[in-house]
């Protein structure tokens, strides 16, 4: 993967993330071609704000 035309990263198996610093634009995903290897995906996903939430505490008698 590269994040706005940088350098490639490498993601593994064991450790499968990457996140983009603040302000990304452009992101690339290269996957080898294994035509008889397991299904190859990538997922991106993306953190939107939680708004308009709120918590209480909750008393311990009526757990």
């Amino acid at each position: 993967m590269s994040v706005d035309d940088g350098e490639p990263v490498t993601v593994h198996a064991e450790s499968p993330w990457l996140l983009p610093p603040a302000g990304t634009h452009h992101i690339t995903v290269t996957l080898p071609h294994h035509p008889s290897g397991p299904g190859l995906r990538a997922e991106l996903l993306a953190l939107d704000a939680v708004r308009d939430w709120s918590c209480a505490v909750q008393d311990e008698t009526t757990c």
